[in-house]
């Protein structure tokens, strides 16, 4: 998962372990795998993004309302959600630029239970468990439970 990606280029990867647990849980083909996978990644990322939301600085709710969820890689060579806060041409959402201003600066000051650094510490918190938690996303979506992007429903 990469958080922010513009001008001030700051980012931050997870490397998913257990994927050799993932293998072994299921038997399927890497290329059958890869539909599940991608929707549980992209639920993983909502739920962060989500637990972020909380977090994220509100004075009039534009930069809480510009979190989202993008799939940016999905092919043979595997897939790719990123996370983040603001709009590129920053024309009708907050700029990328201000909502990487506004996650840096441990200066500011923010209303009750909003801070800085509020979509690093859910994807922190988030960090633990993670192969787990997406190989019981996989298993689900292969077994027709899934939902979006598992055919379950």
């Amino acid at each position: 998962m990469v958080l922010f990606d513009q001008e001030l280029h700051f980012e931050q990867e997870i490397k998913v372990s257990g994927a050799s647990t993932l293998a072994l849980a299921v038997e399927a083909s890497l290329a059958e795998l890869q539909v599940p996978f991608l929707g549980a990644l992209v639920e993983e990322a909502e739920e962060i993004l989500a637990a972020s939301k909380s977090l994220v600085p509100k004075r009039w709710g534009y930069l809480q309302a510009s979190g989202q969820v993008a799939i940016t890689k999905s092919d043979d060579s595997g897939v790719e959600v990123k996370i983040g806060y603001g709009d590129e041409r920053g024309k009708f959402q907050p700029s990328r630029r201000y909502a990487v201003l506004q996650h840096e600066n441990p200066a500011f000051r923010h209303g009750p239970g909003r801070t800085w650094k509020y979509l690093e510490r859910p994807v922190m918190d988030a960090a633990e468990g993670m192969g787990e938690r997406l190989a019981g996303k996989v298993r689900a979506r292969l077994s027709g439970a899934g939902g979006e992007f598992g055919d379950g429903g």
